[in-house]
């Protein structure tokens, strides 16, 4: 099992990987957004994909904890 990132470690994925400066934002955000990150297939330049795994893992896991049905777009 792997270890729970820690809220700083997660904030700085989310910065470098996203467009908001941290992980609770992309959590939060409105209007139903869930994040879209290409973790499967044809990683973005400059985007390492155990990175996008990671990110993608940790807010599914933080938004069932929420109870929100959101989880993120893996393609």
């Amino acid at each position: 099992m792997q270890e729970k990132p820690a809220a700083s470690d997660l904030d700085a994925l989310t910065r470098r990987l996203t467009a908001f400066n941290s992980f609770n934002n992309l959590l939060h955000a409105k209007g139903g957004y869930r994040p879209s990150l290409r973790c499967v297939s044809g990683c973005p330049i400059g985007k390492n994909i155990s990175e996008l795994k990671r990110l993608a893992d940790a807010y599914d896991h933080a938004q069932v904890q929420r109870g929100d049905p959101r989880r993120a777009f893996r393609s």
